[in-house]
């Protein structure tokens, strides 16, 4: 399956990268919204979005619709590392989001919730 993972700090992209190595995954990686997007359109399939919130060309909410439109049988987590925002993200219904990843998050706990995640998974 593959996943998508929208960060732009270059140390969390590479934990991700450590975290799905062996794990039969494959992991794709944009570090803003204009390669996200990028990406989303050349996608054929895609099981999980991993995006933080913030990001440097703006907030993730509007590409997170468009992923779901394009994918809407996917999963998507939001990493924040902002207080507050996980009221404000879980009030956007119509996002759909399968959960919000607290930073600084565990390795172990996380990829816990994204083979949960996986699991659900029905193309």
């Amino acid at each position: 399956m593959t996943v998508l993972i929208v960060e732009d700090d270059a140390g969390i992209r590479k934990l991700f990268s450590y975290m799905f190595r062996g794990t039969g995954h494959e992991a794709l990686y944009a570090e803003d919204l204009a390669a996200a997007a990028a990406r989303i359109g050349e996608m054929k399939d895609c099981a999980l979005l991993i995006t933080d919130y913030k990001l440097p060309d703006g907030l993730s909410v509007d590409m997170v619709r468009a992923f779901k439109a394009k994918f809407p049988r996917a999963g998507v987590l939001v990493a924040t590392g902002s207080l507050g925002v996980d009221s404000e993200l879980r009030a956007l219904n119509d996002l759909e989001l399968s959960g919000i990843l607290r930073k600084p998050f565990d390795p172990d706990e996380a990829l816990e919730l994204i083979q949960l995640v996986l699991g659900a998974y029905k193309s």
